[in-house]
């Protein structure tokens, strides 16, 4: 669903002929302990402009660093022919340089499609090309395309942080006869970054608890030692459906996020990025897959309070939450099929009718360490 709801918010943008949102300084953070580097994605509830309005006005200035995450396919051609990109591309890749504004930016790529084990289709799910399809070898145009699509990003967004595998990582445990080819492309890609921006901070990321399964660091170990640092992606609340995918069950809470973060802080040396996550403030019940997580407002709050705590301790190197606002809307306008999938439609900081949760109020003390003075329950 998150690749689906990047290509929305492409659509909808594209569909404007003005920037939804500008950037305003976080100059206002005055957090008097250590600073954390925070990020909320810019993805809309809706496909609507004014749902991307308010989520532009709550991202800016309530973040210090902008996420841009290109999880839509890669032009293979393009990329290795050095051709232009096609217009859809160029204006995407326009309106999330508009959404980051001035701020460091943290550029997310993916190389496989949603499901982390095939290579990336083309742009919005488009045929790629045979060499770029090939399961059981890296083809030198797949190598060289992906690297050249990475240079050409680096040098538009110029970011600080450099994702060179948005959840990568779990092919070492999804599909581990593959993950030698993703280590080739990882080394290569790695070394030509570094080359044009040695100043960049790069690694890939993993979901935390399949990285947790047996093995898997072990298999894992040499990419991270070309890495700067560690990235995980992680939703505590959904231990079931990493249970289904071959994870061991969480712990109750807090132990359910407690527990895998002081596993990764005795497992790496590196330092940690917090890729992506978010915590339900309701259970999310999908019968059809025997999936039903609980999750409660005070859960999303607490986890959110909680993870400040950790972070400034484990000096995280930034931390990306999913959603702004919950996205009950757009999971509406979905195909059944895609709708079904909606495990992340209340991770967002405020509900459906835009009203702040508790862990908005989290957030902005514990990130931000901003006093809670507002006299309403909506945004402005």
């Amino acid at each position: 669903m998150r690749c689906l709801i990047q290509w929305l918010f492409s659509a909808l943008a594209a569909a404007l002929a003005f920037p939804l949102w500008a950037d305003e300084p976080a100059a206002s953070m005055t957090n008097s302990a250590a600073p954390l580097t925070v990020s909320i994605t810019p993805f809309p509830f809706d496909l609507t402009a004014s749902a991307a309005d308010a989520v532009g006005r709550i991202t800016r200035g309530n973040e210090n660093l902008g996420t841009v995450q290109l999880d839509n396919g890669i032009p293979w051609e393009e990329a290795l022919s050095g051709e232009p990109f096609g217009s859809d591309l160029a204006g995407d890749w326009q309106r999330h340089k508009e959404a980051a504004g001035t701020k460091a930016v943290y550029l997310a790529i993916a190389p496989l499609q949603e499901d982390r084990i095939h290579w990336a289709s083309g742009p919005g799910g488009a045929e790629a090309p045979g060499w770029a399809t090939r399961e059981k070898s890296l083809t030198p145009q797949l190598k060289e395309a992906y690297c050249q699509y990475v240079l050409r990003a680096i040098d538009y967004f110029k970011p600080q942080y450099l994702n060179l595998g948005v959840e990568a990582g779990d092919l070492a445990w999804k599909k581990p006869a593959k993950w030698p080819l993703f280590a080739e492309l990882f080394s290569y890609c790695a070394a030509k970054a570094r080359e044009r921006s040695p100043s960049i901070k790069l690694g890939l990321s993993f979901s935390l608890p399949l990285l947790m399964n047996p093995g898997v660091v072990k298999r894992v170990q040499a990419v991270i030692n070309e890495s700067d640092y560690v990235g995980v992606s992680f939703y505590p609340y959904m231990s079931d459906f990493y249970v289904k995918l071959g994870a061991s069950a969480l712990l109750p809470p807090p132990v359910q996020w407690r527990g895998p973060l002081d596993w990764l802080r005795q497992t790496v040396s590196k330092p940690v990025a917090i890729c992506e996550t978010g915590y339900s403030s309701d259970t999310v019940s999908l019968p059809k897959f025997g999936l039903s997580m609980e999750a409660t407002p005070d859960l999303q709050r607490e986890y959110v309070a909680d993870l400040a705590t950790i972070a400034r301790h484990e000096h995280y190197l930034f931390t990306v939450f999913f959603l702004a606002v919950d996205c009950d809307s757009l999971m509406r306008k979905l195909p059944g099929e895609a709708a079904a999938n909606s495990l992340w439609t209340h991770c967002g900081f405020f509900d459906k009718e835009m009203r702040k949760k508790p862990a908005w109020v989290a957030y902005q003390q514990a990130w931000l360490g901003r006093a809670n003075n507002a006299t309403d329950s909506q945004i402005p």
